[in-house]
């Protein structure tokens, strides 16, 4: 059979090698070799024109799951909106991480990580079609595993889109108390921020934060003469008068962009008296402690930090 690029095998879904054979008469390997389909995972195929995203790769690996798996972590923060929390590369996709019940032999397939791990009932979402951690089990497992900075960029994106509350997280976590992680979760979700708005936020405050800084407030508004907002800060402290902005790259990386910035923020020293300094990824990701020095000579602070730790 002929391959119609107009009709797409399975409506885009991935299905398993027999279902190759039942749909088209060919066997998925041919169909591979043919260029009409790829493998998603091992014996896990999809047509070739359906997207290479998280979402077709989750579908791919719930066809294989292991009897009481679910999808977990990196995984389901994608597909609930959580965004990118395993890495800093913009082209990266994740491994495609489960679970399964603990005394379970997690499965093995090239393309899927799978983990053993205690699971109770309310951790799991029963979605015969992507079955996953709830939001809050997914969480507090991002909360353990992932490293510092991205672990709190997935809390705070949670919060802020009131998939968990962060109270109840801290209450949930007391489950896990003396495990690997629990300790990092507790510190994290204790910094969590629902107002925060992209992941350089995040990562900025985590910063101030492991410096030994007070908390600086997310979203700060600046208000004219008759009580308009005109501006409205990325972190800042009010009553000093200071603000810390992150400068992520989409919005603020041209010429013209930088240019605007600097009026911005000259504006807000000249008519609001504050003193606004922007950070972009490489300050924040950087080994030098200049971030640290500035913020600390902004606040009138000594930083109190003897090794960073990310």
């Amino acid at each position: 059979m002929v391959h119609d690029a107009a009709r797409v095998l399975n409506d885009g879904h991935p299905f398993l090698a027999a279902r190759a054979r039942e749909m088209t008469g060919r066997r998925a390997h041919r169909l591979v070799t043919a260029g009409t389909v790829r493998e998603v995972l091992h014996r896990v195929y999809v047509d070739a024109n359906a997207p290479d995203d998280v979402q077709t790769r989750a579908a791919a690996a719930a066809l294989v799951l292991p009897p009481g798996g679910v999808l977990c972590r990196s995984t389901v923060a994608w597909l609930r909106g959580m965004g990118r929390v395993w890495s800093l590369a913009e082209d990266a996709l994740p491994v495609v991480e489960c679970v399964v019940p603990a005394g379970r032999t997690p499965v093995r397939r090239a393309g899927l990580r799978c983990y053993a791990a205690p699971l109770a009932s309310h951790d799991v979402v029963d979605d015969l079609v992507l079955p996953r951690t709830s939001d809050l089990r997914t969480v507090l497992d991002l909360a353990r595993w992932l490293p510092r900075p991205m672990a709190l960029a997935a809390i705070d994106s949670a919060a802020h889109l009131a998939l968990v509350d962060l109270a109840e997280a801290a209450c949930e976590l007391e489950r896990f108390a003396g495990h690997r992680g629990a300790a990092q979760a507790r510190e994290l979700i204790g910094y969590g921020e629902p107002l925060t708005e992209s992941f350089g936020e995040s990562w900025l405050r985590l910063r101030i934060l492991d410096a030994g800084f007070p908390r600086p407030c997310a979203q700060v508004p600046i208000l004219d003469a008759s009580g308009r907002q005109v501006y409205r800060l990325d972190l800042g402290d009010p009553a000093r008068r200071v603000g810390f902005e992150y400068d992520g790259e989409e919005f603020h990386s041209t010429a013209a962009q930088q240019r605007a910035d600097g009026e911005r923020r000259d504006r807000l020293h000249r008519e609001f008296g504050w003193q606004v300094v922007g950070f972009h990824r490489g300050h924040v990701w950087g080994q030098s402690l200049r971030l640290e020095r500035t913020v600390g000579e902004l606040l009138g602070l000594e930083p109190q930090i003897v090794l960073r730790r990310w």
